[in-house]
């Protein structure tokens, strides 16, 4: 059989191509059997696979599989192993993978069960001084003896897979589970020496524990010459449960009870941060961090103090043509709350400033109670449109639900309708594996994987009156060339999780707006842009005239 796609649960996969060989018993159960797959692509728990060939062999009670797949131009993995369904238990018999010049091996095979209660007897994998070990197991109805490891594990292994390209170093970590499915007790530890693009940035150091409903955590930050910059030490209250047998309802959650928490930071330099945030909508995180924080009181009634400041913060917003700077905040906590004394950022020529409160009802659960006032600030500078903005806006509720009120005063604006509306004179096109990765690395575009989150703008809720000046133009340089220009006020409403509802008219102004074809140039003598609602019902009346030279 063959298929062009294929969709099983969490697998998705390119061209397909496969056969199947079978012998029953004299019962006409199946006896012997081979399954030979070949799939061009593949996609599984967010890791595309370019090639990746799969045989399945029966010999009764025992499946035997062998997988050789082409991850990508980094990665190869070729593994063997067994299966009893009727056990649920098997054996991994031999696993290679190769990263660049890394060649991970198994050490010796390692049985391993599936059932009500998943173990591996023990798993070694190891690259000269690198290894990871797993060994034990998750008893959802008795105790669990989890133990994991991490020596001298090389950080760009994976880094890229989870959208860290630039990131590097090496890793040693640890993680022991035991204890009562009801009540299990955890211990991790980490030690990190990280490289950004090849240079050394510092060293993340933690250790942590989750016991008798409390998490006790000591982590910190260290620059390449062994200063501390960043520590974090205390104790939340925590609940983990383990998922039941049928691996649903498993939990973790801060419920009520004591905190304490302490966090300093000295001149903490966010570039150390750019691997971990840098992505198509973010890029060259900046600035340093001076903070002397305390949380205590319980996690539904936090007691806060300290201070924090942030001078020289600087954020690029790629999609907006947008390099914010110059960022100043000044904080204070106090009681419940986080209250913003100083709030100024520079964009373009000009800025936004404001202050107010960020109000912890829980220790997790922030709310926003920010005004803010836009002077000359750059809203927007890239190949559809540039813009200018004044205004009084305020923005509250939860930070990843904001919602935005008030007023914007567009100072000049330009439309760039050749972008926005591109000539339809193309060719269809083939994409190469190559592409396809560049597309996903790049833009965050996975081609035929699963629709995106819904991000910030989805889920804010907005409420603006849109006030446009004089010097607002749409421009067309391609046929046929127009300069519209407008003036208006526009109401813009946008509910959680629904498109946004436009209402008002835009004018255009007569004397300088003209659209030129066939040779002729048209004055524009009067027009209007009227909106009511969903923008697919904007209704556009223009009026231009051609006077015939004499």
């Amino acid at each position: 059989m063959s298929a062009d796609a294929l969709s099983v649960g969490p697998l998705a996969t390119g061209r397909l191509v496969a056969a199947f060989r079978g012998e029953l018993d004299a019962d006409g159960a199946l006896s012997q059997g081979e399954v030979n797959i070949r799939m061009r692509t593949a996609e599984a728990g967010g890791v595309r696979f370019d090639s990746t060939d799969v045989a399945v062999t029966l010999e009764a009670p025992d499946y035997h599989l062998r997988v050789e797949s082409l991850v990508d131009e980094r990665r190869t993995v070729r593994l063997t192993g067994r299966f009893d369904p009727g056990s649920r238990g098997g054996a991994l018999e031999a696993f290679d993978l190769g990263v660049d010049s890394d060649r991970w091996t198994l050490q010796s095979p390692a049985q391993f069960s599936l059932g009500a209660a998943p173990r591996v007897d023990e798993i070694i994998l190891a690259s000269g001084p690198q290894r990871i070990e797993v060994r034990g197991g998750i008893d959802p109805r008795g105790d669990q003896d989890l133990v994991v490891a991490l020596q001298s594990f090389r950080v760009e292994s994976i880094a890229d897979l989870v959208g860290w390209a630039t990131l590097g170093g090496t890793i040693d970590a640890g993680l022991d589970l035991s204890g009562p499915a009801a009540d299990p007790v955890s211990a991790w530890t980490i030690a990190a020496d990280l490289l950004d693009d090849g240079k050394a940035i510092g060293t993340l150091a933690g250790t942590g524990t989750a016991a008798a409903g409390i998490l006790r955590v000591e982590a910190g930050v260290s620059e390449p010459d062994g200063a501390s910059v960043v520590t974090l030490n205390g104790t939340l209250p925590f609940s983990l449960t383990l998922p039941d047998s049928s691996f649903s309802g498993g939990a973790m959650e801060v419920p009520d009870g004591p905190v304490d928490v302490t966090f300093v930071a000295d001149a903490f330099d966010l570039t150390w941060l750019a691997p971990f945030v840098e992505s198509p909508s973010v890029s060259a995180p900046g600035g340093h961090i001076v903070a002397d924080l305390h949380a205590g009181g319980t996690a539904q009634d936090p007691d806060l103090s300290g201070r924090m400041r942030l001078d020289g913060g600087r954020l690029g917003l790629p999609p907006l043509g947008l390099e914010l700077s110059e960022a100043r905040i000044a904080a204070v906590l106090l009681d419940d709350r986080v209250r913003v004394d100083t709030l100024d950022v520079r964009s373009g020529d000009g800025r936004a400033s404001g202050s107010g409160s960020v109000v912890l009802e829980r220790i997790l659960s922030p709310v926003l109670d920010l005004a803010l006032q836009l002077d000359a600030f750059e809203g927007i500078d890239n190949e559809l449109a540039e813009a200018t903005l004044d205004g009084d806006v305020t923005v509250t509720g939860a930070p990843f639900a904001p919602v935005v009120e008030g007023t914007l005063d567009v100072l000049e604006s330009e439309m760039n309708l050749d972008a926005e509306f591109a000539s339809s004179d193309v060719s269809r096109v083939e994409l190469t594996e190559d592409d396809l990765r560049m597309l996903e690395s790049k833009f965050g575009i996975v081609v035929g994987g699963e629709a995106p989150r819904a991000g910030l703008y989805e889920a804010s809720d907005l409420k603006l009156r849109v006030v446009l000046g004089r010097d607002t133009w749409a421009r067309q340089r391609s046929n046929p060339e127009m300069a519209l220009q407008f003036s208006g006020e526009l109401e813009v409403e946008k509910r959680t999780g629904a498109p946004p509802e436009v209402n008002g008219s835009l004018t255009a102004i007569p004397g300088r707006s003209y659209i030129r074809q066939f040779g002729r140039r048209f004055q524009v003598s009067s027009g209007e842009v009227v909106f009511s609602g969903p923008l697919t019902r904007a209704r556009v009346d223009l009026t231009a005239d051609y006077a015939v030279p004499s």
